[in-house]
């Protein structure tokens, strides 16, 4: 089982109108997909990303925030390799006037993210051609005071896997598939959290019943939960908004199964001192950052027995409510591809935060 960022095997997309086999790609960064068992509950949200978290601010205007994509291969590698160029992870933020079903409307934040990277398989002595693939997604949710409930988000993959089983003539193909996710909070800006309506689009492919949204009839999930839930494209973002003195856990579904269930951190989030490194750069609002960020490093894995591997995620620290120069954003996560291929390591090159 893989949950990378661009890592498919061929049956696991196989899907009916109601299920998903098995969904490698859950979140921009491949990562959290979903635990088993716990009973989060409802999480106290702070406006992290504003330089005050005492706002009383209902406006936010883009932050924009660029990561380097750096492959590391495994120092032990299999008869099928995969070497990534450096990549690049971009992702904006800012309020949005949302249009509701019915007619009403109101502030909400969009939160988008684009993924760009190339690269090439081996097969012993054979090689792929060079491909370039992508991920993008944007989502909707409603402010911190709402507890950041999502509303609608929509995902684009375009990857190019490694098969099941490689042989010299076949150890790779080709998948494009979008995801749209509509919730029950769409319908009105007072509407409750309790379903979600899922399609899974093959665009490619010649079947309307597959490539046309419009034929396709959406898989509905009830969700029924007394924690935070969050949608999967929003779950990087999310974390800015939490407290990282303790563990937390909330909701989430699962898109392999449809099934709505609990997601955590490993363990508690550990107080680390960030150096950005001389070969990366960090410029905050166009200066440069010397000198260490405190900052938090936290372990997201899955509680299940299809678990993958786990994801390092480091984010910036509050040291003053009053002045949160760097928003407790995601400074760098490591993403070990699963499989033994390696590993890719995001890391922030610049930010410029709204004012």
């Amino acid at each position: 089982m893989c949950y990378n960022t661009l890592e498919f095997t061929h049956p696991e997309i196989i899907m009916n109108k109601k299920r998903v086999a098995g969904l490698i790609l859950l979140l921009p960064l491949g990562l959290l997909a979903a635990c088993g068992g716990g009973g989060p509950s409802s999480l106290s949200i702070s406006q992290n990303w504003y330089d005050s978290a005492t706002t009383s601010q209902t406006d936010y205007s883009k932050e924009e925030l660029e990561y380097t994509v750096k492959f590391t291969p495994p120092s032990v590698p299999g008869d099928c390799t995969v070497t990534y160029e450096e990549g690049t992870y971009k992702t904006s933020f800012e309020t949005s006037r949302y249009e509701y079903a019915d007619g009403s409307s109101a502030n909400v934040y969009c939160y988008q993210t684009s993924l760009n990277i190339s690269g090439r398989y081996n097969y012993k002595d054979v090689a792929s051609k060079e491909f370039d693939d992508f991920v993008t997604s944007t989502v909707y949710f409603r402010m911190a005071g709402e507890g950041l409930v999502p509303i609608e988000s929509k995902k684009e993959i375009k990857s190019t896997s490694p098969v099941a089983n490689p042989s010299e003539s076949v150890f790779y193909e080709d998948i494009h598939i979008i995801y749209q996710t509509v919730y029950s909070t769409a319908d009105s800006y007072k509407a409750a959290l309790t379903s979600a309506k899922i399609k899974a689009i093959l665009p490619d492919s010649e079947d309307p019943e597959r490539s046309d949204p419009d034929k396709i009839e959406p898989a509905e999930v009830k969700i029924d939960c007394n924690g935070s839930f969050f949608d999967n494209e929003e779950i990087l973002f999310a974390l800015r908004g939490l407290d990282m003195s303790a563990a937390s856990s909330f909701y989430t579904i699962d898109p392999r199964t449809y099934d709505v269930t609990g997601t955590k951190f490993l363990e508690a989030p550990v107080a680390t001192a960030f150096t950005p490194a001389n070969d990366s750069p960090l410029t905050i609002d166009g200066t440069a950052v010397t000198g260490e960020i405190q900052a938090y490093t936290v372990h997201l894995s899955y509680d299940s027995s299809r678990s993958g591997p786990a994801r390092t995620a480091i984010y910036a620290a509050k040291t003053d409510a009053q002045n949160n120069k760097y928003r407790n954003v995601l400074l760098q996560l490591e993403d070990p591809i699963p499989n033994g291929y390696g590993t890719l390591m995001y890391v922030l090159r610049s930010a410029t935060f709204a004012k």
